[in-house]
């Protein structure tokens, strides 16, 4: 096999990874919200003056270094999908899941597969307004 077959395969197989979605549970969810009412993002609790529950934990595993925007937009309408009111942003962290060695010329060039994952919490508020 060529190099530049590799290449192309590898390229191939990178491309079609795209941004995991999780959403992990923490109580029943909502029922549907209004659709226009936005989700609001919160970087902190300090800055939620409503009393809220949690509902739900959700992550964003960027398959392929896409912009940050994209993926917190990615956590934003997942959170609407569920009924959430919120959403308070928890952070992200790259990660490592190893790599592959590329063939370059008479060497191999070892090409580290890294990618982000972003974390926020669903909310909902408990005061009915």
């Amino acid at each position: 096999m060529t190099s530049r077959t590799v290449y192309l395969a590898l390229v191939l197989l990178l491309s079609a990874c795209g941004p995991t979605v999780e959403v992990t549970p923490l109580s029943s969810l909502p029922t549907v919200r209004p659709s226009k009412a936005p989700v609001q993002v919160f970087t902190s609790t300090d800055s939620i003056t409503r009393p809220y529950h949690e509902v739900a934990l959700i992550s964003v595993d960027d398959g392929w270094n896409r912009p940050e925007s994209e993926l917190l937009n990615l956590l934003i309408e997942r959170a609407s999908e569920i009924g959430a009111d919120g959403l308070i942003l928890l952070g992200q962290e790259t990660r490592s899941s190893g790599g592959v060695l590329v063939p370059s010329g008479n060497t191999m060039t070892y090409v580290d597969s890294t990618h982000r994952v972003f974390r926020g919490s669903a909310i909902v508020f408990t005061d009915g307004e």
